[in-house]
């Protein structure tokens, strides 16, 4: 009786927490999940919640980006400039506009880094005062 009323709350539990026991074969025919692992078949990925990118394993360098050499200036939101727009979105950075940025652009940058420095430190000289009383 208490088996049956531990494997009922196990079950109860299981599909609760979204994850459903599954049965799957042990049957090799790997498939690559959207979250950019391999699985040993539809089934194991289906129940770990994910969603199948492709069939077969999983490319290593699907996380990569692989940009052309092309010179097409493109100025990020940090004030630099990127070879092109692939090699700026590798490196997570916004577009600010097309071209070469100026060293306005940097600057500006350099200013807005510096002026959150003192925002997030306004008191730091009265800081500096303080510690050399102690």
């Amino acid at each position: 009786m208490w088996s049956v009323i531990i494997i009922t709350l196990v079950v109860l539990v299981s599909v609760a927490a979204g994850n459903p026991f599954c049965f799957c074969t042990k049957e090799y025919i790997p498939v690559c999940g959207e979250d950019g692992k391999t699985y040993s078949n539809k089934c194991k990925m289906k129940c770990s919640g994910v969603e199948m990118a492709y069939e077969g394993v999983c490319n290593s360098f699907d996380n990569y980006c692989v940009c052309s050499k092309e010179y097409n200036p493109i100025c990020g939101t940090d004030g630099q400039t990127y070879t092109n727009e692939c090699n700026l979105k590798c490196s997570g950075i916004e577009i600010s506009y097309e071209g070469k940025c100026t060293n306005t652009d940097r600057a500006h940058k350099e200013t807005k880094s510096l002026a959150a420095s003192v925002d997030s430190s306004p008191n730091m000289a009265a800081d500096k005062i303080e510690s050399k009383r102690k």
